[in-house]
């Protein structure tokens, strides 16, 4: 759903109705977001809107930050987690996607690694007891490389905890997708794809060393696109290839225009 993120905060646009658009667009899967429910009911009935459409609803995704000045603050953020184990139940979504946290002033890179990696733990160790995955999506400083990544899963050392492999967020914090596959690949449970082009017209994202990015689509950036498929391929992925249009302009025509290049994409490999 993120896809339609402006018209979804700008009121335009509520999960429901995001639900029978995306069935217009020739898809299997969505993705949905804690930060777009109007009320609890509308958990419910977004089941039974996906199910009347046909389509099943590959992760539910939310927006926890684990780096917190105090443990009250860190338990808020895990209980986010816990709860949203819940919500893919209920859905029927596989994978809950999560994040780590960014860094805070006061707190050293190291504490906030391992804040992280303990919240990380408990909320696995809730999710395997549900027979939920944990997807840790790349993003910011500390958990937005293949290495920063492969040390925050193998710290956890949970069978619960994955990756949602964001194939642009790479270039974002200095590294690249094709790269990262070859050191997290066996750890991804869910994958976006969107890409970036340094210092484009209309640059508008930062990445971690200053540089200024503007977000495309896949096949459109900086990421060997064709590459990073046949890596994905090379690891044995076989799970859902979720867009995520952050593209400016109309995000209906920009997302069926992603849908349409991937899809032709995926017929070369």
């Amino acid at each position: 759903m993120w896809s339609f993120h402006r018209s979804a905060y700008s009121g335009k646009l509520d999960v429901p109705s995001f639900i029978r658009l995306a069935k217009q667009l020739n898809v299997s899967y969505i993705e949905l977001l804690n930060v777009f429910w109007k009320s609890n009911d509308e958990i419910n009935l977004a089941k039974k809107v996906s199910d009347e459409n046909g389509l099943k609803i590959s992760a539910y995704d939310i927006d926890n930050d684990l780096v917190q000045s105090s443990y009250e603050k860190r338990k808020e953020q895990i209980a986010k987690i816990k709860e949203g184990v819940n919500v893919a139940l209920k859905l029927g979504a596989p994978v809950v996607r999560v994040f780590g946290g960014e860094i805070k002033e006061g707190i050293r890179r190291e504490e906030a690694t391992k804040m992280i990696v303990e919240g990380l733990r408990e909320g696995a160790d809730y999710a395997y007891e549900h027979g939920i995955k944990l997807a840790l999506e790349n993003h910011g400083e500390l958990y937005g490389t293949g290495k920063q990544l492969a040390y925050i899963v193998t710290a956890v050392g949970s069978k619960a905890l994955g990756l949602n492999f964001d194939m642009g967020n790479f270039l974002l914090s200095g590294d690249n997708a094709v790269d990262a596959v070859k050191i997290v690949g066996k750890y991804i449970y869910h994958v976006h794809l969107k890409d970036f082009k340094k210092d484009g017209e209309e640059a508008e994202f930062l990445s971690t060393n200053g540089e200024k990015y503007t977000c495309v689509g896949p096949g459109e950036g900086d990421t060997n696109f064709v590459e990073f498929l046949n890596e994905l391929k090379k690891v044995n992925y076989n799970g859902v290839l979720s867009i995520e249009n952050e593209k400016k302009g109309d995000e209906l025509e920009n997302t069926k225009e992603m849908v349409i290049k991937v899809k032709s994409y995926l017929l070369k490999i």
